[in-house]
């Protein structure tokens, strides 16, 4: 009852101020944003949760705007290493994305890269991690192009993954990848 008081009164704040129902997402971000630049954590959570009840309550949980929100708790969550909660969150966005038909999808990309990162460096799941990068890296290439600097230097990413399994020959191939599309996407 308390969250729902306090979205109200946020909502109710932000029309006060003339900005309309669906600007109220938009300005919980630009909060959200400027916060994770400061690495203000714990506000951006926050806010982070704040905007995933308005997507919830305003949209429903099939918005695009609910299951992205998911993701940037999950993410808030694991800057401050609260992993078991992040992990729930990050999953959590995938479900909904998939319900939602959006499991190829660039948020999805995100998602997926998230749970990558998590499976290999904090947890020495290299296994695991593999496929979350491949999947995130095909839909990445699909959507950015192979010339977009984030899918560069997530294909040096994949390549350290393999590096660290012993698996020399593809680390090669990935980090070579990388080196020319940040060559040719930097003029270096």
């Amino acid at each position: 009852m308390k969250k729902v008081i306090s979205l109200l009164f946020i909502i109710f704040s932000f029309s006060q101020m003339g900005y309309g129902q669906s600007d109220v997402y938009e300005e919980l971000k630009k909060t959200y944003d400027q916060l994770r630049e400061e690495s203000k954590e714990d506000s951006a959570l926050v806010v982070a949760k704040k905007m995933n009840a308005w997507a919830l309550q305003v949209e429903t949980d099939s918005s695009l705007r609910y299951a992205v929100s998911l993701r940037y708790v999950g993410s808030r969550f694991y800057s401050l290493s609260l992993n078991d909660s992040a992990l729930y969150y990050w999953n959590k966005s995938l479900e909904v994305l998939e319900k939602q038909q959006r499991a190829e999808s660039l948020d999805a990309a995100y998602c997926l890269y998230n749970l990558g990162i998590f499976y290999y460096l904090d947890m020495g799941y290299y296994k695991i991690a593999e496929p979350h990068y491949l999947k995130a890296l095909e839909i990445e290439k699909k959507f950015l192009g192979e010339e977009h600097p984030d899918y560069a230097s997530n294909l040096n990413d994949l390549g350290n993954l393999y590096y660290d399994m012993g698996d020399y020959k593809s680390a090669e191939i990935y980090f070579k990848k990388s080196l020319k599309l940040k060559k040719k996407i930097f003029h270096f």
